[in-house]
Parts: structure tokens; sequence; C-alpha cells
């Protein structure tokens, strides 16, 4: 959270930023259909364990919700380092016909955008050798 802070603060940007330190599938909830531009999930947890995989928050129900959120031509952008966190995010999110996947070659979820935040999640995946994808579905 203070990272996030000062990033805003030293982009001078933020004007139209809301921060929320608590779970947000509550406010998620609320949004109103067609409210953002774009929607971000960056490094989720992967539960790793087979029994723990109803705790992904990647699944067809929070695909669906995310997809209804967002104006069209929207983005839903998802990053992980996890490689079977990875299939899962496809599977799932290529299964939604209102989503369509921008990757066409490896650079292109290889290689973080200029505008895609990073997190320590992701600094701490790349010392320890995980290169993380950068998926980017738009809303059709």
């Amino acid at each position: 959270m203070a990272s996030l802070l000062r990033h805003l603060e030293d982009d001078g940007g933020g004007a139209n930023v809301r921060v929320l330190a608590d779970d947000a599938r509550p406010l998620v909830d609320a949004l109103p259909d067609g409210s953002l531009e774009r929607v971000f999930v960056l490094h989720p947890d992967p539960w790793p364990k087979r029994r723990h995989h109803f705790r992904r928050l990647i699944q067809h129900a929070s695909i669906a919700r995310f997809h209804d959120l967002l104006v069209p031509g929207g983005e839903l952008r998802i990053a992980t380092d996890d490689p079977a966190y990875l299939g899962w995010i496809l599977a799932r999110v290529t299964a939604h016909p209102g989503l369509r996947w921008t990757g066409r070659r490896m650079a292109d979820w290889r290689t973080r955008p200029d505008d895609w935040p990073e997190t320590r999640y992701e600094a701490k995946a790349r010392r320890e050798g995980r290169p993380p994808a950068y998926l980017r579905f738009v809303k059709q």
C-alpha cells in the first residue's frame, strides 16, 4: 500500500485513483457493469495444492464478473510467475466468449508493458529466476 501511494505521488497522478486496503470482492460486486476501462490482477496467490484450487481468484465466475465490469474495448490484465497457474488462467479466460487474448508472439506476454505496474511479487519472482507472464485480454 505504501509503495502504491509513493508511486502515485512520484508520478503526479492519482486524481482518478481510489485505493481500498481490504478484500476487493465486496467492492467488485458493488460496482456497476461497464464502469472500468482496465482491471489488473497482479500475481494472485496460485494456491498450488489441487485441493485448494477452488480458492484461486481466477475462476469462470470471476472472469465473467470482470468482463461485465469492463467497458467495450476495456482490458483485463493478469500477471503470474507460476507456470501451472498460467495454464489455469489461460484456460478460464479464453473460455469466455467476450474476451480476446491479445498475445500473438512470445514477446507479447514475456515483456512487461510500460504502463503495467511492477509489484514486489514480480520483483521477487525475477530475482528467483521465475519470469512472469503478462496477459492482456480485450472485451469484445
